[in-house]
């Protein structure tokens, strides 16, 4: 009976759930107006943009029914002119990002430079990216002249052609036009890239900053943020906004339409949607503003998108690291060499890792041999003391063999807890091996230790200052396939001193300033910029240029110690595979972490150095201390710290 009760209470819950949703969905389908529509909870505006947008179709048959002020126009303007070629191309390739140029009729000039230029990408060749230059109509003496322009259309396959006036009062409608054509045609875009014709644009640089952008920017606009910009109501200046257009005193923050700008495409939908009853004003990146702000789309600032122009003397360093910059260059072919001198951007002092990392290093066949365990434990993060908590960090703490008793050290002192403010936190000492007369009595011993602690991953290689790296690829390799649940790897040396308690309280206060559970595409340590590569082979430091061809190295975090969110571990350590594999083992991690889109990120609490007389000890922003070379120096330092001492 008590079954029967509960079961037709659920049911009974069920039917009046499936009945008000019917019943809203009924109303999303015959709502009469615009403010009717704004009126609706805005999960409901959701869904209706998003089934409005489903068939390209549906847009024509709502469009023709004229519900919104702005309908009638862009059933006028979005109707397309001359070949459907760029439509078929973009459903054939299934590309996951567009780029919309912005062009005029009569600046063939231009888009030949273009297609000569940045523009003669391999991603452009292939699936991943499709290029349309936007134009409007032609006309001369209010007669329509389209032949020329159609013409190159299909010649190129790259021009899309509305049907409206190309004028400078009309660059809001070419706007939406290109939004339009993408959403329509283009069902497999993720990103819309909107920029002028004056724009050079760094097709792969673009391309990769996308793909391995944040997880969470699902609904973005990015760009060079224009931020407090005021409507100007004087009636003679060329940017009047009367308060017809615009009733407020401030716009809100918008991209610069100059230096290009992404938006995602599901965000698109929702701007689309809201323009079709919003007062258009002509300045394009300022009414996407408008309606950005009405959407409730994440409008973010990216350096990337240059906020300098590119001119004639400009650095070219600095236009190479740009995505996307406005040239006053009236010839982009021009200055176009000058871009790609791989002679001159190997000495920038941020490399363009494109440029100065080797393409056909392949290290598979080395990594075979030299990644075999010769001590492992699989069950270290699986089988942690207290079962009530997950491991928040796995710390990775490079060692060489023969240090059994710092090891020992660090196992009395700072690694010898493993639960702080309730997170886990579990440690693995990275060995490798020696070769010689001590080699069989040094793994007898290192066999025993691993028994006995459980905390030993050794590879198959020797110890040398060069093989550091290969440590840091071997703790790469083992906590992909042993530790893949740990929210972060701490990576250390061992002769560093770990306050674990402020460690973990920095990592949860920075989550949570972001409004996170935990950190994504995270790196952070000391950050080293501007280390220059060491070209005298005397040196133990020395690095060929076949290996890294750049002047100066990525910035990276001092290897001392650093912490990366676990979610990236797996691209680094496949991006390890066809890295050059360099003796700097923190540079080299530098090299990865750029090659995946992640930059470092600088805290004052990894003291790389430091003097005795700061009494840093009990400081809640230190997080790790350098220089700890013996066991006796370090049991020192604890002994202090658990006396609540402040000075070393």
């Amino acid at each position: 009976m008590r079954v029967s009760v509960r079961r037709l209470f659920f049911t009974s819950i069920l039917f009046l759930a499936s009945l008000k949703l019917i019943t809203l969905f009924t109303l999303l389908n015959h709502y009469e107006s615009f403010s009717t529509f704004k009126k609706m909870p805005r999960y409901l505006q959701k869904i209706y943009s998003r089934k409005f947008w489903q068939d390209g179709d549906e847009v024509w048959r709502d469009w023709a029914n004229d519900r919104f002020k702005n309908d009638h126009l862009f059933k006028k303007y979005f109707q397309t002119i001359g070949s459907t070629k760029p439509f078929d191309d973009c459903r054939d390739k299934k590309p996951t990002l567009v780029l919309c140029v912005l062009s005029h009729p009569s600046r063939r000039s231009i888009r030949d430079a273009i297609r000569r230029t940045w523009a003669n990408s391999t991603l452009v060749s292939t699936e991943n990216v499709i290029l349309w230059f936007i134009v409007g109509g032609k006309y001369t003496n209010g007669i329509v002249d389209n032949e020329t322009t159609i013409h190159e259309s299909k010649e190129f396959g790259d021009v899309v052609i509305g049907n409206f006036e190309d004028h400078p009062k009309m660059e809001s409608i070419k706007v939406l036009f290109s939004l339009y054509s993408v959403i329509r045609s283009c069902p497999s875009a993720v990103d819309v890239y909107i920029g002028t014709d004056d724009t050079y644009v760094n097709i792969p640089r673009l391309y990769k900053h996308l793909a391995y952008r944040y997880n969470d920017d699902k609904r973005i606009w990015s760009g060079f943020l224009r931020s407090g910009m005021k409507p100007v109501r004087d009636k003679q200046s060329p940017f009047y906004v009367s308060r017809e257009e615009f009733k407020d005193d401030q716009y809100p923050d918008f991209c610069s339409l100059d230096n290009g700008f992404v938006l995602s495409a599901s965000s698109v939908r929702d701007v689309l949607f809201f323009a079709r009853n919003e007062t258009l004003i002509e300045f394009p990146d300022v009414f996407l503003g408008i309606l950005a702000s009405k959407t409730h789309i994440n409008t973010k600032l990216d350096p990337s998108f240059g906020s300098q122009a590119l001119k004639p003397n400009i650095n070219t360093c600095r236009v190479r690291l740009s995505m996307s910059t406005f040239t006053y260059i009236s010839d982009p072919e021009k200055h176009w060499k000058a871009l790609v001198n791989t002679t001159q951007l190997k000495k920038c002092l941020v490399p363009d890792i494109d440029v100065v990392v080797p393409k056909k290093t392949n290290n598979k066949r080395y990594f075979d041999q030299v990644l075999q365990y010769l001590h492992n434990n699989e069950t270290l993060c699986s089988s942690a003391k207290d079962k009530n908590y997950n491991v928040f960090v796995v710390s990775l703490i490079s060692s060489h063999v023969s240090n059994f008793e710092q090891r020992n050290a660090i196992r009395e002192t700072w690694g010898s807890q493993h639960l702080f403010l309730g997170r886990n936190v579990r440690y693995v000492f990275i060995l490798a091996k020696v070769e010689g007369k001590n080699e069989a009595m040094i793994q007898e011993l290192v066999a025993k230790e691993a028994q006995k602690y459980g905390d030993i991953v050794q590879g198959n290689f020797q110890e040398s200052f060069k093989n550091l790296t290969l440590k840091v690829v071997l703790g790469l390799k083992w906590t992909t396939e042993f530790c893949s649940d740990v929210a972060y790897l701490y990576k250390g040396d061992e002769d560093m001193f770990v306050a674990w308690r402020n460690v973990i309280r920095f990592l949860l206060e920075t989550s949570d300033k972001a409004g996170k559970e935990k950190m994504s595409r995270f790196f952070v340590g000391s950050k080293m910029a501007g280390s220059r590569r060491i070209a005298n082979p005397k040196s133990r430091y020395y690095v060929n240029e076949s290996y890294f061809a750049g002047d100066f190295y990525p910035m990276y975090c001092s290897g001392g110690s650093y912490v990366i969110s676990n979610d990236i571990l797996p691209e680094l350590f496949k991006k390890s595979f066809s890295t050059p594999l360099i003796p700097i083992d923190d540079a080299f991690q530098g090299m990865l972490t750029e090659q995946i889109g992640v930059h470092p990120i600088h805290f004052e609490g990894f003291k790389v150095s430091f003097k005795k007389q700061d009494c840093i000890l009990q400081n809640p922003d230190t997080l790790t201390l350098h220089g700890f070379k013996t066991p006796i120096s370090l049991k020192d330092t604890w002994s202090k710290y658990q006396n609540k001492e402040t000075c070393l």
